[in-house]
């Protein structure tokens, strides 16, 4: 049986649960998986797919540098496709995505490989007749918006001059197991829950937001990873996403979960507050990471839906239910937070 190489750039909770749902898809055994990070090394936590298909010799560690072209040519030799999630520092995408999407365009076409993005919702503006869709107009509102826009229109210049074969996958403000410190449920909640201080949301928390789970989204980029169906191919699907919850109730859900499972006192206080925008913009002059969030504060600030009923109609695929994501996210917590707490 022949072997596909599939190389993953970047080892965060989105690169690993790609890892993890090839791993367990039915082509298990016709795949190589190449995982890349700056250390060529397993994070502290990763997916027991991801151990265990490491174990078995069909997933290997590689160093590589994004912004290095001739580092990212050579970790994607040879690939039949590239799975994309490495990102820089929230505060320098400016200054290095646009040279990090570039080399990896370019190695996909050089290596005739399929490349498969994850891909966030700022490329659009306010939801309009409803929750976004994919035929809502690509009108940003931030520099970063702008920026995910001309990425996008990069890999599409790239399929008709260059022949690049490309799917992303756009997702909304993702937590789960292995979320950490870039997800508002990941440690921004977890780690003042669990030093008894209040966890701070920014924008209107009472509003309904769209939230994903990062294995869903592993699951949605190893799909289009691995499909052969065209149709799938050259195009921007939203993934389902698991639930619309204001930040508030989601808190709750959470909050409730964390006392079944006895993190928490039962009944304890549950503080959960809103930062006044004033106080976020002293805040970001002292952190360029907290600066970098002004200007997609217009997301907190309205109803923010999405939906990914095309990609479900199509694929099948659809989000993991809400209990059950509180379930696996709090059992993730106490597993890797609560014992070194």
């Amino acid at each position: 049986m022949s072997t596909s190489v599939i190389a993953l750039l970047g080892a965060g909770p989105l690169g690993l649960w790609t890892a993890a749902a090839l791993a367990s898809s039915p082509a298990a055994e016709s795949l190589h998986l190449r995982m890349g990070n700056t250390r060529g090394q397993a994070p502290a936590w990763v997916p027991p797919a991801v151990q265990t298909a490491f174990e078995q010799g069909r997933l290997s560690w590689h160093a590589f540098d994004a912004l290095d072209s001739a580092s990212v040519l050579d970790f994607t030799a040879g690939a039949a496709a590239i799975v994309h999630s490495a990102i820089p520092g929230y505060h320098e995408w400016l200054s290095k995505l646009p040279i990090i999407q570039r080399n990896v365009i370019d190695a996909a076409v050089a290596h005739r490989a399929r490349l498969i993005c994850a891909d966030n919702l700022y490329a659009y503006a306010a939801p309009v007749n409803g929750p976004l869709t994919e035929e809502q107009a690509e009108l940003p509102p931030s520099k970063k918006g702008q920026l995910r826009k001309e990425v996008l229109e990069q890999m599409r210049r790239a399929q008709r001059e260059r022949g690049l074969v490309w799917g992303t996958v756009q997702g909304s403000q993702y937590f789960g197991p292995g979320a950490g410190a870039q997800s508002v449920f990941g440690d921004w909640f977890i780690e003042p829950v669990l030093a008894n201080k209040p966890v701070r949301f920014v924008g209107d928390p009472r509003l309904a937001h769209a939230w994903a789970f990062a294995p869903d989204f592993g699951k949605a980029l190893a799909l289009m990873a691995i499909t052969e169906r065209a149709e799938l191919l050259n195009h921007s699907w939203i993934l389902p996403h698991a639930t619309h919850l204001s930040a508030f109730d989601l808190a709750d859900e959470l909050f409730a979960e964390l006392e079944r499972q006895g993190v928490r006192p039962a009944h304890a206080p549950r503080k959960a507050v809103a930062v006044p925008a004033w106080l976020l913009k002293v805040f970001g002059w002292f952190n360029p990471v907290i600066k970098a969030r002004e200007e997609m504060l217009y997301q907190f600030n309205m109803p923010w839906q999405a939906s990914g009923e095309h990609f479900t109609r199509l694929t099948g695929l659809t989000a993991t239910p809400l209990q059950s994501v509180v379930e696996q996210t709090v059992s993730y917590w106490k597993a890797s937070k609560v014992r070194s707490a």
